[in-house]
């Protein structure tokens, strides 16, 4: 099967068997809400620093700012897979918050549908109709490509309302780890020491980073670099010449830009500017 891809800004699929040269994605997060839905292959797929066994049927699901990376048990595998934002579905079909049960629920929970739910809930086959209708595009396309996605959003939201309906929000823990990430971010491009860091939140800097790590599965320090690599990516898909990038993203020179990019992406800045259609400036 070709590659299948259509990128609307608010709303991206794309239907791959990449070859990897890696067996692993490494830890990042997306400004979207995510759905991939795994066709051949097998993989560890840790969100917020919880693990799932993924494999044949199983679907996952996060949502904006969720760390997550995926381990992979082999070196191809096939998967359908959705970016899309909130406004993409805001406002449709009257009441229906299609994205309540990914908003409630505690961050690192509740990602996975497993191959048992997808078949008995027909899950798949919304993948599969999307798919159909962008390999043979057709006048109608677009709105049915649309109305496939919605379904296949009411019916998730359905199974973990249906099947959960006592699962618990965040609570104190969830709201401390918001908290936390809500400090590192806004210092993400600064200097700030960690005790610094942890007098904003007011607690200690060895209950922040063992609070942090367990629940996350990533350091304070590692969650940083993750934010300082994504603005930096932002920044390049604007055509910024990297000295000005790595200068704005709180990097002291070059040299340690350039290696946390590299560990954070799995690829070079100078990768990834072409990718972009952009020369790497110095």
């Amino acid at each position: 099967m070709a590659i299948i891809s259509i990128n609307k800004g608010d709303y991206y699929y794309n239907y791959d068997s990449p070859r990897l040269a890696k067996a692993a994605f490494p830890t990042h997060f997306h400004q979207l809400y995510e759905l991939m839905y795994f066709i051949s292959g097998k993989a560890t797929f840790i969100v917020e620093g919880t693990e799932y066994s993924a494999g044949t049927g199983d679907v996952f699901i996060t949502r904006p700012e969720e760390l997550h990376s995926i381990l992979l048990l082999g070196g191809k595998y096939t998967r359908h897979f959705f970016q899309f934002s909130r406004a993409f579905v805001s406002g449709l079909y009257g009441n229906c918050n299609l994205l309540a049960a990914q908003d409630a629920r505690k961050s690192g929970s509740r990602n996975k549908i497993s191959a048992a739910l997808v078949e008995k809930y027909d899950v798949g086959s919304f993948f599969t109709r999307v798919q159909d209708e962008l390999t043979t595009p057709r006048a109608e396309s677009a709105v049915l490509v649309q109305s496939y996605t919605v379904q296949l959003l009411a019916q998730i939201n359905r199974i973990q309302r249906e099947l959960e309906p006592a699962q618990e929000s965040g609570g104190e823990s969830d709201a401390k780890l918001r908290k936390i990430k809500d400090c590192l971010k806004r210092h993400a491009t600064e200097n700030v020491s960690l005790d610094q860091l942890a007098e904003e939140v007011y607690i200690s800097k060895y209950y922040l980073c063992r609070f942090f790590k367990e629940h996350t599965g990533i350091s304070p320090k590692q969650y940083v670099s993750v934010m300082r690599i994504h603005h930096a990516r932002t920044l390049m898909a604007q055509g910024l010449p990297l000295t000005a990038v790595y200068e704005q993203c709180g990097f002291s020179d070059y040299s340690s830009f350039y290696r946390t990019f590299t560990k954070v992406t799995g690829i070079t800045p100078g990768a990834f500017n072409t990718r972009m259609n952009k020369p790497a400036a110095l």
